[in-house]
């Protein structure tokens, strides 16, 4: 049986990927005037454009290695989110975006040579992801529960963005095992390396 590849259904999912990645990186980091630290921290990770294609990179290397037995990728990732808000405060919530564009774009060419990685590599580069967003997840001008909350929200907000995207991608390419859909995921991960370098040479230029 000839497997039909379907052009509407997976064009879609990828295009809005790619409207993801058009986000300019021009968001700044802290609370949203008027919403909850608690809300202002999950949304977090979907505002600030370091954090978001970070994400998108996890998320197509777990759906790419396959999240069964274990989405290591996603137990990686959680595991430096949470010690990135522990560690937050006593680092001085530093600014770790040329840190993460440089994780991106390893984790994007990773995905983007498809190749089948060892369980260690699957954990580690989502988890340095998560570190690096975590460290600056915080908010200098919260205190007490209010800064718990907003990191608390940035936490589950940066999980259900990576669990959710793995998921759908990796359903679709069970669903149509067509060689043209792995191949799609590893052009657009080359497309997120080429981001990531691009932003990282900004984040490098001196200024003036």
């Amino acid at each position: 049986m000839k497997t039909r590849f379907p052009n509407r259904r997976v064009t879609a999912p990828l295009l809005g990927l790619l409207g993801l990645l058009a986000v300019a990186p021009a968001w700044a980091h802290g609370s949203i005037p008027g919403g909850s630290a608690f809300f202002a921290g999950l949304v977090h990770p979907a505002l600030v454009a370091a954090h978001l294609v970070g994400l998108i990179a996890v998320a197509l290397m777990a759906a790419q290695q396959g999240l069964s037995p274990r989405p290591h990728e996603l137990l990686g990732l959680a595991a430096g989110l949470a010690l990135g808000a522990l560690a937050a405060g006593w680092a001085g919530e530093p600014d770790t975006d040329r840190a993460l564009w440089l994780l991106v774009v390893a984790t994007a060419l990773a995905v983007a040579f498809g190749r089948n990685y060892p369980a260690a590599f699957r954990l580690w580069m989502p988890a340095c992801i998560g570190l690096a967003m975590g460290l600056a997840s915080g908010d200098a001008t919260l205190t007490g529960g209010r800064r718990v909350a907003a990191l608390a929200g940035s936490f589950i907000g940066a999980m259900v963005i990576a669990s959710q995207l793995a998921v759908a991608i990796e359903a679709l390419l069970r669903r149509w095992p067509h060689p043209a859909l792995r191949i799609g995921v590893r052009v657009l991960a080359s497309w997120v390396a080429a981001v990531g370098v691009l932003l990282t040479a900004l984040a490098l230029r001196p200024a003036g």
